[in-house]
């Protein structure tokens, strides 16, 4: 879910000057894994780097679908521009899935690749997307209001382990 309002256009780098700075990154720790694909030739760290971009593409394809879903957003929008806060779904368990998603790729590439500079790219592509969840978590508290700030007490932001404990205790 996006906390601002501004419409969603092609151009979302004249509104965020730091999607350039991302795309940059982002495309350069994929050049560098594909370029050092298992340079330590450690062939569990590939396979726990295959088995996390599984893993990412389930988390954010969870995301979306519920947003979909659930997200009332304006007929031909984009589920992000949700009208309504969705809390069922993957979304009982973390507030971001998305986010979680790309940052849980930072990883699957470092793993993948086994190369220092992908960890470094990695750690300042994961910083720009701290940045965003931060921004985006005012966004959406302005928007959705006291509703929100209840939903942040209730669900972690990034953390799926204690979002299942949290929901499997209150079941009990």
């Amino acid at each position: 879910m996006l906390g601002d309002t501004e419409p969603v256009d092609k151009f979302i780098w004249k509104r965020d000057k730091f999607m350039l700075v991302y795309t940059a990154l982002g495309l350069l720790q994929i050049a560098i894994s594909a370029l050092y694909y298992n340079h330590m030739r450690i062939s569990i760290a590939v396979n726990l780097g295959w088995l996390t971009m599984i893993a990412v593409i389930v988390v954010a394809s969870m995301g979306w679908q519920e947003l979909k879903k659930m997200g009332q957003a304006p007929e031909g929008g984009s589920p992000l521009r949700t009208t309504v806060l969705v809390d069922t779904g993957i979304y009982s368990v973390v507030r971001h899935p998305q986010y979680l998603g790309f940052l849980m790729f930072i990883p699957a590439l470092v793993l993948l690749s086994q190369h220092w500079l992908s960890a470094a790219l990695g750690i300042s592509w994961g910083l720009l997307f701290y940045r965003d969840i931060l921004k985006e978590e005012r966004g959406n508290a302005t928007k959705f209001g006291e509703e929100y700030v209840v939903y942040m007490e209730r669900v972690p932001g990034l953390n799926p382990v204690t979002g299942i404990l949290r929901l499997l205790r209150g079941r009990e």
